[in-house]
């Protein structure tokens, strides 16, 4: 019988024992009577397990590490060293009351030094491979997956107690499945790769934010027929230090990320621009260059102007100073921002209203496109147009929550449809929803080489097979 089935007979007939696990029980009345061990199996696996499932503790270092080698040694140990059980049986042991084939019916088969090193070796593999820095090459990924495949299948090898040549076949058949595997998981990587990084899927994230925040579609059309980005896509491409979109999330998200974004980048571009402008201490910039062409561009949008509104453009380029430096033209650039009110682009279709705004715009954008020429310099016009980008979304942004508000507000039907309008308004058609999305299938799959789930993943497949193709007859 088994050692469990034994402690079952000693809780039937002694109901006192009942709150004991039949093991426990088992293993405690074969140390008080060795005379009954003939009654008990000889060793198997189930014997081992059965055993471990007597003494939690034990149990819990057998699931980490495994219930053969390492795990099973460990779990021996202490029992025999440091319980009053396996101090019982060696003390029999050593008065020649037990043999050392009594003590394995007992706690099973003792674990081999070989079968220690084994599993001690897969472990140290498994727990290693994860904390490997990923190397820049395919090849070289490749060696680091056929590696630990190798050391994985020594160890296996080592763990059943092989012998040289199984050793050297356990290494190079772990080899060779480390290294199909990373083949593997480095052809799926590519292939999400190129089909991230295809223009529709690039694109698709500009085109989501131009939908869910509404600049003017001439403004987007423009654009297009121009062969420039749209200012989505501009948007989309703004990322943090990490690489990660800046630009996603609810429409609260996007006003509060864009609030943030003027004073991370603002005070960077005036320290810079302060720095450019020591280094240039002649170079000023007229306020008629900032107002090149405003009369032209316009007349574009409204034929030709009135007087009031060429009295309207003037006051507005009165606003500037005569000369300045870029440092200066960057607070003239920020003062007409914030002179545009937060409903600017909603108010383009009336002509009265959105007149003096577009002014304000067109010399805000001047202003910009200024500073990147004179400058000409990589970091300070990324921070410029990043700084224009945010201005925008920031008013954009603000725009749609106004709206939405307004809606909520003017809805008819009661409470229960406000309600309802809601749910659909802020979770259906969640921004946080399809800019999320659409960014994370821009960059999905774009990490190369390892990262730790994909890592983890890699080590257990490998492994998963490497113990599989040793456990075969």
């Amino acid at each position: 019988m088994t050692i469990e089935e034994f402690g079952q007979q000693i809780k039937s007939k002694y109901p006192q024992y009942q709150d004991l696990g039949d093991s426990d029980i088992g293993q405690k009345m074969l140390t008080k009577y060795p005379q009954y061990r003939d009654l008990i199996n000889t060793t198997s696996p189930e014997q081992t397990d059965a055993f471990l499932s007597g003494h939690p503790v034990l149990k819990s270092i057998s699931d980490f590490v495994g219930t053969t080698g390492l795990g099973k040694g460990i779990a021996q140990g202490i029992f025999l060293k440091f319980t009053p059980e396996g101090k019982e049986l060696l003390n029999q042991v050593s008065q020649g009351k037990l043999k050392q084939e009594d003590v394995e019916k007992i706690i099973g088969k003792t674990a081999t030094t070989k079968e220690i090193l084994g599993s001690a070796l897969k472990t140290a593999t498994s727990i290693g491979a994860v904390g490997i820095t990923p190397p820049a090459t395919v090849a070289g990924r490749l060696g680091v997956g056929a590696g630990i495949g190798a050391t994985l299948g020594t160890g296996q090898a080592l763990e059943e107690n092989q012998g040289v040549g199984g050793v050297v076949k356990g290494a190079v058949v772990g080899a060779g499945i480390g290294l199909a595997t990373t083949g593997l998981f480095e052809a799926i990587g590519a292939g999400l790769r190129k089909i991230s990084q295809s223009n529709y899927i690039q694109k698709r994230a500009g085109t989501t934010l131009n939908k869910e925040l509404q600049p003017p579609i001439k403004e987007v059309s423009k654009d297009i027929e121009k062969g420039f980005k749209t200012f989505g896509e501009q948007a989309a491409n703004v990322v943090d230090d990490s690489g990660k979109p800046i630009y996603t999330g609810t429409y609260n998200t996007l006003l509060n990320k864009s609030k943030q974004q003027l004073t991370i980048k603002g005070e960077s571009l005036i320290s810079a621009l302060r720095n450019w402008d020591k280094a240039n201490p002649q170079a000023f910039v007229n306020k008629n260059e900032v107002a090149s062409g405003i009369i032209n561009a316009m007349e574009n949008n409204y034929g030709r102007l009135t007087p009031s509104q060429i009295k309207a453009v003037n006051f507005e380029v009165s606003r500037m100073p005569k000369t300045m430096s870029l440092e200066q033209l960057e607070g003239v650039k920020r003062m007409y921002d914030g002179l545009i009110p937060e409903t600017f682009w909603s108010k383009l279709d009336d002509p009265a209203q959105a007149f003096p705004s577009l002014v304000k715009y067109y010399l805000r954008d001047n202003a910009r496109k200024i500073i990147n020429d004179k400058a000409s310099d990589i970091a300070i016009q990324k921070l410029n147009n990043e700084m224009s980008i945010a201005m925008d979304v920031k008013k954009l942004a603000a725009t749609q929550i106004a709206k939405r508000t307004m809606q909520k507000i003017s809805g008819q039907g009661g409470y229960f449809y406000k309600l309802i309008g809601r749910f659909i308004d802020d979770y259906i058609f969640n921004p946080a929803i399809t800019t999320k999305t659409t960014q994370a299938l821009r960059t999905f799959g774009g990490k190369t080489g390892q990262t730790l789930p994909r890592q983890l993943l890699r080590t257990g497949i490998t492994k998963g097979f490497i113990d599989g193709s040793e456990n075969e007859p």
